[in-house]
This record gives structure tokens, C-alpha cells and sequence, in this order.
């Protein structure tokens, strides 16, 4: 499904979208955040803008609909329940078929989750008489792999798990990592961009093995805009510079990985090295800026699935076994957020896991 921002330009005669002033690659470093997305703080602030909204409603209306025909509502309920964000249609007679929708941001997908989920639907279906549609960003995985496959389903071309809601829900789309994986070759739609910068959860574009995207790097700029707002000069100078620091390390670990591929693609190296060194050449040029501030580069930590990855290489010589890795690591509790192992391998190969 295409989608666009409100803010931008319009589409082309063939849907679509008309780019806003792409970034050169100079100036890609500075698509960094003050927040680490996909927390539960930036979520909900992110979610408030009016070209997020945009975003999540031309998705599921399939640009039928535009993020002008709903508002941010009310979130609190009996007992003190509270979602995430709801977007409640405009109360006009073009909106009157419209369903209200409720986003929720959740780290691990429960069972509690799920129950409480329900009554956010139940509390909006009280209060509007219409069954809302629920999307739920998923940012760890599911509690089990049992629990998923019992529960949820995904047809092989939606990019999110759904369940049987009939009496609660218009519709319930839980997209994560593992969701969304077959559906990031460029160019990536914008609700597809918007999900892969949450569920990354990195505060510079440059550390995603896709920043030349334009959709993603439309969603860096709206994100940067929307955690600035709210941030000191001080604060903005430290994040910029820490977060380049951990771009570029990421930048050089592209390098290396590509480098020591058994099918080395000679071009992308030379591409990565490239844009390595323009983004470093305009990081030194501003921090030799008088009042520029420095900061100490931001501590890079291994995930315990890719330490577990790494131990599997170590100690197995040969080509690597995706599917056994794959299948003893699911045995010891790890790669809940990986449906299978094509999915677990594409994630090590970019660097996400």
C-alpha cells in the first residue's frame, strides 16, 4: 500500500510519491534522535503527529482515506485503563462508516497483553458503538513461539500477524521485526519505513543497512522533528555526535561482514566506504565548529541472540547451518522474534539482530 505524508508534495499520475528534499549524504548523519525509538515514551510522542497519523491511516485505507478525517482522542477508561493512541474519526457525515483505531506499542506479546487489549477495544466500542481496528508495534517478539503459532496467523502477503476478533475488533494487524522482514526491499512504502525504524530502534538512519530508502529517510526526518521539539541545544549537539559515533561504527562493521563474505559484492563495499567517509569528512568539518559540543560515543551491546549466533559459528567450522542454529537456539529459549531461520539469517546479515 503507498502512503505519504500530508506535508509532502503530492503523488505522480502513477501513485507515486514525489520525494521531499532528500537528504545528500552528507547530511544523513544528522537524521539522529535525542530518544531511542520504539520505547514507550517515543512511541506515544511520535504517534501524536499529525504526518504519523497520515502515515497509519493511508495505509490501512489504501489512500482512500487521509489522516484529515481522524483525531487524536481520548485514551483513558474505567478503572483507570489507559491505551496507547486512539484516532477517532472526524464526526461529519463523509467520516460516518469510518472505525475509530487504537495503536498500542508493546514489547512482548502476551497473554495479559491480549485480554488487556481487548477491553481498550471493548471501552471504545462502548463509547463510540463501532468496532475500532487494533495495531499493535511489537518490538520483542512474542512470549513463545507456541503462544504465536497457536494464537496468530500471517497471510504470506501481509506484513503483520492478526487473529480472530470478530465480536471485539474491526480488525487486529501486530506487526513486528520478523513481520515486516519480506517487505523491506526498496523502495519501502512509508507505514513499512515507519515500522523497520521502531522495531531497529536505532537513533541514526546511517546504522540501518537501508538509509538510502526515501520512505526511511521521510520517517527519520518527521521522528527527528518530533523528539526535538522537546529537546535543549545541549542535549541535541550530544545526541548528534554520539549517535554518529555509533553510525559509524556500524558503517565499518558493514564493511568487514561484506568483506569477509564468501561472495563478496565489491561494489557495495566500495559504496559503504564511500559514504563512510563523506559522512566523516562533514562530522569533523561541523565539530571543528567552535561551539560545537563533543560528546563520548554511545556503548555498543550485543543482543544475547547474536551472542548466541556468534558462540554457534565459533564452534561449528564449515558453512554455517542456518536451520540447526535456528532450531537448537529455539530449544534454549532464544529467537522468539524470529519466525524461521531465513528470517533470523537476514537479520544477522544486517546487522539488526
Amino acid at each position: 500500500m503507498a502512503t505519504y505524508s500530508e506535508t509532502e508534495p503530492m503523488t505522480t499520475n502513477t501513485g507515486e510519491m514525489t520525494s521531499i528534499a532528500d537528504p545528500v549524504a552528507d547530511e544523513l548523519y544528522e537524521l539522529a534522535f535525542s530518544m531511542t525509538p520504539g520505547t514507550d515514551e517515543s512511541c506515544k510522542k511520535l504517534f501524536r503527529d499529525d504526518a504519523v497519523k497520515d502515515v497509519v491511516v493511508r495505509y490501512l485505507f489504501d489512500n482512500a482515506i487521509t489522516g484529515k478525517s481522524y483525531h487524536h482522542g481520548p485514551t483513558e477508561y474505567d478503572e483507570g485503563k489507559r491505551a496507547d493512541t486512539v484516532y477517532y474519526p472526524n464526526n461529519n457525515d463523509t467520516n460516518q462508516g469510518l472505525p475509530p483505531i487504537i495503536v498500542e506499542f508493546q514489547l512482548k506479546i502476551t497473554h495479559e497483553f491480549i485480554v488487556r487489549a481487548m477491553l481498550y477495544c471493548l471501552y471504545v466500542v462502548k463509547e463510540t458503538k463501532k468496532l475500532p481496528m487494533l495495531l499493535v508495534i511489537n518490538i520483542d517478539g512474542f512470549c513463545s513461539k507456541k503462544f504465536r503459532m497457536e494464537n496468530f496467523s500471517q497471510a504470506e502477503s501481509d506484513p503483520f500477524y492478526s487473529m480472530s476478533s470478530i465480536l471485539w475488533a474491526k480488525k487486529v494487524m501486530i506487526f513486528n521485526a520478523d513481520s515486516i522482514s519480506q517487505h523491506l526491499d526498496a523502495p519501502m512504502t512509508h507505514m513499512i519505513a515507519l515500522l523497520h525504524m521502531i522495531t531497529q530502534q536505532q537513533r541514526n538512519i546511517v546504522a540501518l543497512e537501508e538509509y538510502k530508502d526515501k520512505a526511511l529517510q521521510y520517517v527519520f526526518k518527521v521522528a527527528r522533528d518530533v523528539f526535538e521539539s522537546a529537546s535543549t541545544d545541549k542535549v541535541l549537539k550530544d545526541t548528534k555526535s554520539a549517535s554518529f559515533c555509533d553510525a559509524t561504527i556500524k558503517q565499518y562493521e558493514k564493511i568487514l561482514k561484506y568483506s569477509n563474505d564468501g561472495e563478496v559484492d565489491r561494489k557495495r563495499v566500495a559504496e559503504y566506504a564511500q559514504d563512510g567517509i563523506r559522512f566523516t569528512k562533514h562530522f569533523k568539518s561541523r565539530c571543528l565548529k567552535p561551539d560545537t559540543a563533543t560528546a563520548t560515543p554511545m556503548e555498543l551491546s550485543k543482543s544475547k541472540d547474536l551472542e548466541y549466533v556468534e558462540e554457534f559459528i565459533a564452534s561449528h567450522k564449515g558453512k554455517m547451518n542456518w536451520p540447526a542454529c535456528f532450531d537448537l537456539g529455539t530449544q534454549q529459549g532464544r529467537f522468539d522474534r524470529y519466525a524461521s531461520y531465513s528470517t533470523l539469517k537476514m537479520a544477522f546479515h544486517r546487522h539488526n539482530l
